[in-house]
């Protein structure tokens, strides 16, 4: 299935094997992710934690250069907000 959303395309597969998905894990897939620049990933997460949502992160990724916050919407969907850029 793929989505667009203004001018970005997204597409959702389906993960082969059983997931244990847990809603109280803020990290396990599926997720959906969004990138977005360095000053901006501080940026979002003052702005979702002056809002009372909760944030996991940032978290470095082991072997690239990617740092990630983490976070779930009410109706309990998992989101990421990402930077490649240098943090």
């Amino acid at each position: 299935i793929f989505i667009r959303v203004g001018t970005v395309l997204m597409q959702c597969t389906e993960e082969p094997g059983e997931l244990n998905v847990r809603r109280e894990d803020q990290r396990v897939a599926p997720h959906w992710a969004f990138q977005c620049g360095a000053d901006d990933l501080d940026a979002n997460k003052a702005r979702l934690e002056s809002a009372g949502v909760p944030v996991a992160g940032p978290y470095r990724h082991r072997g690239v250069d990617c740092v990630s916050i983490y976070f779930r919407t009410p109706e309990g969907h998992k989101l990421e907000i990402a930077t490649w850029e240098p943090y």
